[in-house]
């Protein structure tokens, strides 16, 4: 059996109820070699405040 590919997530939670937080927007950078921002991706929450897979498919790579 293959290993699951890993990857990035985050679940949002409301502060102020403890629920999950729907439809939060959320964008992933990585910091490019002379230091500037470059945008991986920006993806919405589901109807759980999650979003499993902040690279929508793409590969992981390493960064600092």
């Amino acid at each position: 059996m293959a290993a699951a590919r890993p990857t990035i997530s985050t679940h949002v939670l409301d502060l102020a109820s403890g629920e999950p937080a729907p439809d939060v927007g959320v964008a992933l950078f990585r910091l490019a070699d002379d230091g500037s921002p470059e945008l991986l991706s920006e993806l919405r929450t589901d109807g759980d405040g999650r979003i499993r897979d902040l690279l929508d498919g793409g590969e992981l790579s390493e960064g600092d």
